[in-house]
């Protein structure tokens, strides 16, 4: 495991103006996807996750347990459009391709186990 490391390529405030690359979600999780760079430097990917309103609430940055089965498959999704990129490194697309197939296993078991409960 690697050990915690400040930002040192941090985007400025100009990068985070372009339009996000995708804006996706799970459940009450949403994240706007960035793509920056170019294909001489090289490309960056970053996002941000933010929990969705209700109706008495507006976006939260705050985490609740009930969030986590959510985060896991925002996750997927997010590893999903981010290997689909063709300008992805090819190390890279197949490090996020074996995480989307462990995540697919994951909630095919979650899903297999709340329909045995009779949940749908």
């Amino acid at each position: 495991m690697t050990s915690m490391q400040p930002l040192t390529d941090v985007p400025s405030d100009q990068e985070f103006c372009k339009k996000p690359y995708s804006f996706v979600g799970a459940g009450r999780l949403t994240s706007m996807l960035w793509k920056t760079g170019d294909e001489h430097s090289g490309w960056k990917y970053r996002f941000n996750i933010v929990r969705g309103p209700t109706l008495l609430e507006s976006f939260n940055p705050l985490f609740e347990p009930a969030d986590l089965s959510d985060l896991v498959k925002l996750a997927q999704v997010m590893a999903s459009v981010i290997a689909d990129d063709g300008c992805l490194h090819a190390d890279d697309r197949k490090r996020l391709k074996s995480l989307i197939s462990d995540l697919d296993a994951l909630t095919l078991r979650w899903d297999a186990a709340a329909m045995a409960r009779g949940e749908s």
